[in-house]
């Protein structure tokens, strides 16, 4: 006897949202005015017209956790605060594109900081290289956490970045130490203005939602 059974919406879309949750997110600027990206465009073809330079830089964060919301009747993911600032002079973009990837992680054991070069030390064999872009989250003292570009590796179970704070005396700490493979290309989306020019200091925030109803 066959056996048959039916997902509801609801079901569907907190699957949908678990399979996000603790991913890692970039959200990047194009300059895309003139050229031909669309919602299948491909995270090369966006990266290769990304905007570089004049201070901006990639928005890279994780994914928190959804939950159900029983007003709007649905598993909804957070809203994703994306920010750009321009240090130097203004850059032309119209689009804004989303990149979810996956955390290549390891134990961190120790962390220390001394004339604002900070060394972490991994549990295990940490397989990193200078110039990897590192995720520190969730470290005893939280002044480490958050994406870093590792300077040198010393040993297999160490490495260091460029962290401008006083220094830090050398103690046993909590947290991970990832890279990020990206796997997924979810959007492009256009902006109202077809140019947007950003001036010297200006800062623009994208509210990136990852909803996961129609």
């Amino acid at each position: 006897m066959a056996i048959t059974a039916t997902l509801s919406q609801k079901e569907l879309e907190r699957v949908a949202g678990l399979a996000y949750e603790g991913r890692a997110i970039r959200v990047s600027l194009a300059n895309d005015i003139g050229s031909t990206l669309t919602s299948e465009s491909t995270v090369a073809e966006c990266d290769a017209l990304k905007v570089s330079g004049g201070g901006y830089a990639d928005y890279k964060a994780a994914i928190g956790a959804g939950a159900y919301d029983g007003a709007d009747q649905r598993y909804e993911m957070p809203d994703t605060d994306a920010e750009f600032t321009a240090t130097g002079v203004g850059y032309t973009y119209n689009k804004v594109y989303t990149v979810i990837g996956t955390f290549n992680s390891v134990n961190i054991s120790n962390t220390e900081l001394t004339s604002n070069v900070a060394t972490i030390t991994t549990s295990t064999s940490h397989g990193f290289s200078p110039g990897d872009e590192v995720y520190i989250a969730g470290a005893t003292d939280p002044d480490y956490d958050g994406y870093y570009t590792i300077s040198t590796t010393p040993t297999g179970t160490t490495f260091t970045f460029a962290l401008v704070t006083a220094d830090k005396a050398s103690g046993a700490s909590t947290g991970t130490a990832a890279t990020t493979t990206e796997e997924l290309y979810l959007h492009s989306l256009t902006t109202e203005n077809p140019s947007i020019i950003m001036a010297a200091g200006q800062v623009q925030t994208y509210r990136i939602i990852l909803a996961t109803d129609d």
